[in-house]
């Protein structure tokens, strides 16, 4: 998609973003209290909500966790939309699991291709939802489980947008399954990929964790300590999370997690931007 930016106009400020975030978060949790749903904010907005009682100041995203369960039910209930919202995996995307989007925000992402250049995706402005899988009891089997998933997700990743980013390792990766990557296809990889995060059954294991996300190696998460959930302030809003999050911050962030970074790490990484559409510009994005 083609998108002439200049005519989009002013771009939205960060505070702005985050204010239309909070809008479909508290839509969600809304939706989810009437479906009797499970959810729970994780990752940089369960972060914010313990250490700045909302948005981390520099954050850009929303990301929730939900039992796969509550997720497929979620999934089905608003597979024709949720009112005036988006319930879908977008086209091209590296994630592999839904966001719920506002179709009247267009949402720049940009990330370093294949070639090492920047490439530019526009999609609406959008929450993430990611399911939570069962996982193995065996510490070992969880790492080799993990690691499989892993391994699938970056080459699908590779295939679909050439994100290799800046590290080496990511590059010699590329370079070593980009020909079985292409062997296999985006179809074949993304179906293997839901096989294996569906491979252990969620309320019969012991561990679970969001093997979906970035943090597929470091979640083991003990499921009937996680799944208790308690009431958590965000933006002087409350919402659900689990109530063992500073358990999970740690694992997420280190024992540190409640220090503030330096200045110069006070980044999203996401380089968004976001525009208030019109419905000339809305039509022409679908």
């Amino acid at each position: 998609m083609i998108i002439d930016e200049k005519k989009l106009g002013e771009p939205l400020s960060l505070k702005q973003i985050q204010g239309e975030q909070l809008k479909m978060l508290e839509k969600f949790a809304e939706f989810c209290v009437q479906h009797g749903l499970r959810y729970y904010l994780t990752g940089g907005t369960m972060l914010g909500a313990i250490r700045h009682k909302g948005f981390i100041p520099w954050d850009d995203d929303v990301d929730i966790n939900m039992p796969r369960p509550d997720y497929n039910k979620f999934c089905e209930l608003t597979k024709n939309g949720m009112g005036k919202y988006k319930v879908k995996l977008p086209q091209g995307s590296i994630a592999i699991f839904v966001k719920m989007m506002n179709p009247d925000f267009l949402m720049l992402n940009a990330f370093e291709n294949i070639e090492g250049s920047i490439e530019k995706k526009y999609i609406n402005l959008f929450i993430d939802i990611c399911p939570l899988d069962g996982l193995p009891t065996n510490k070992l089997r969880f790492k080799l489980h993990a690691l499989k998933i892993h391994i699938l997700m970056g080459m699908r990743g590779t295939l679909r947008i050439g994100i290799v980013g800046n590290k080496k390792s990511k590059k010699i990766f590329r370079f070593l399954t980009y020909p079985l990557a292409r062997l296999l296809g985006a179809e074949r990889l993304d179906k293997l990929v839901r096989e294996s995060a569906l491979k252990y059954d969620f309320e019969s294991s012991k561990y679970i964790g969001a093997v979906l996300t970035r943090n597929r190696m470091k979640d083991y998460l003990p499921r009937e300590k996680y799944v208790k959930q308690i009431d958590i302030e965000f933006e002087n809003k409350l919402f659900k999370t689990t109530a063992m999050y500073d358990e999970h911050l740690r694992i997420l962030y280190g024992n540190n997690y409640m220090e503030i970074p330096p200045v110069e790490k006070q980044n999203s990484g996401h380089m968004l931007k976001a525009w208030r559409i019109n419905a000339k510009t809305r039509n022409e994005e679908e």
